[in-house]
């Protein structure tokens, strides 16, 4: 038995109906050019203790298998570049058949070269699986089952003009307006809150140093975006404006530094959020097998840091560290309007936060501060000529502000293998 919801059912339709597209896009104005097409197909076997991430109990194992045909269209003029990659999904479940789902993803973009060197415009399409609330259980995989997944269709135009200054820079500035549109798995409606669908636009100017400088390279930044969600007509926008420097003090060792200033402001909000934000950093190359990376800085009037190590055993044998740690306003955390919001007369209308003696109405889920955002990971990659073998565990964590008393943490690891039978085939089993 196979979950067929009509949220899926409509987002099988649009992914179907933007890859037709893109293929109209790409083949129209590459109709003399060569088309390189690459079909492929991945069967993939995945043995897991969390089948099912909304089951709370021990008896949670699964056995998946995914079953991955795609095609990959490539093709190019003088003026003209079109990629489009799509993959369908089938998930087979042998404990609970009825979590069994067919989903699409799918990555396209076309390029056009209007004007020689100054003036572009770029159209792209893509259909992801995410998760709706990082709050919930999550996982650094697709293959589970959980209600706490949404498909995400983005669709976006965006033209842009390059100008560049003799030796001394280079001048982007870039429009863009995109249309994004989100289903829920499972039978539990359309999304609320942050998780809506959205309009958005979005300015970016960036001016990065020419040939003229020589150990010193710079870029000065600034990006407006703004977002209204469909639900309820809520208003997002953003603004941050950075001046990033590296400096190379020779062949193996790098100064880093950045300093700007950067808004948040949301409907749900009571005042915006604002502030300086900067970092410094060292960047190490101590041999040729060692990339070492650290940061620290200061953001919202918080510390953070972030730090990378990649060391490479041998041609085809890496092991990488990753930790970053940011504070992000919340502005896509809702609160659960389920778990944190009471409604104790049963009027489907919320009462009370608990702890809080503000009554809220249902569009307000946010609180007026920042969090503290943690990640870290650790991977082995070996890649040989027709086999890739990888081994990863990861850790994440969401510090809320101590009045809130709340945090989301996960932990977990995967074991992958693909061995490629050809160029268009291969098998791979995964272990989480």
């Amino acid at each position: 038995m196979t979950r067929r919801s009509s949220g899926s059912r409509r987002a099988r339709w649009r992914a179907s109906t933007a890859f037709a597209a893109l293929i109209g896009l790409t083949c129209g104005p590459i109709a003399v050019a060569e088309i390189q097409v690459t079909p492929r197909l991945q069967v993939r076997q995945t043995w897991t203790d969390t089948g099912n991430l909304d089951r709370i109990d021990g008896n949670n194992g699964e056995v998946i298998s995914t079953i991955s045909p795609g095609v990959q269209i490539a093709g190019q003029t003088n003026r003209v570049q079109a990629f489009i990659d799509y993959t369908l999904n089938g998930l087979i479940f042998f404990r609970d058949s009825s979590n069994s789902d067919i989903r699409h993803q799918l990555n396209g973009r076309v390029n056009t070269e209007v004007i020689n060197d100054h003036f572009f415009v770029d159209v792209r399409a893509s259909v992801r699986q995410q998760f709706n609330d990082f709050t919930g259980q999550v996982t650094n995989v697709q293959q589970n089952f959980t209600e706490n997944r949404q498909t995400i269709q983005t669709y976006a135009v965006s033209p842009s003009y390059r100008e560049q200054f003799g030796s001394f820079a280079t001048a982007d500035l870039t429009y863009t307006y995109s249309v994004t549109e989100q289903e829920r798995e499972g039978d539990v409606g359309a999304p609320i809150g942050f998780n809506s669908d959205g309009r958005g636009q979005d300015v970016n100017f960036r001016l990065n140093s020419g040939r003229a400088f020589n150990r010193l390279n710079w870029t000065f930044s600034s990006r407006y975006q703004t977002n209204l969600r469909t639900f309820q007509d809520l208003r997002f926008e953003t603004w941050r404006t950075l001046f990033d420097v590296r400096y190379d003090l020779g062949r193996s060792t790098s100064l880093l530094g950045s300093v700007g200033y950067e808004e948040f402001d949301d409907d749900t909000l009571l005042d915006p959020i604002e502030g300086v934000t900067w970092d410094v950093g060292l960047r190490l190359s101590p041999g040729p097998r060692t990339e070492i990376e650290g940061r620290v800085g200061e953001r919202f009037d918080g510390t953070v840091f972030s730090g990378r190590l990649s060391y490479a055993f041998s041609a085809s044998d890496r092991l990488v560290a990753n930790y970053s740690e940011d504070l992000t306003v919340p502005n896509r955390n809702r609160l659960n309007l389920f778990d944190q919001v009471l409604d104790a007369d049963g009027d489907g209308i919320p009462d009370l936060i608990p702890d809080d003696n503000e009554i809220l109405g249902p569009d307000v889920f946010l609180t007026d501060a920042v969090f503290r955002q943690k990640r870290a990971s650790l991977a082995f990659v070996r890649q040989l000529r027709k086999t890739t073998l990888s081994a990863q565990v990861f850790w994440f964590d969401r510090e809320f502000p101590a009045e809130n008393d709340f945090s989301a943490d996960s932990y977990g690891g995967t074991i992958n293998g693909q061995y490629r039978i050809d160029g268009a085939q291969s098998v791979s089993a995964q272990l989480i």
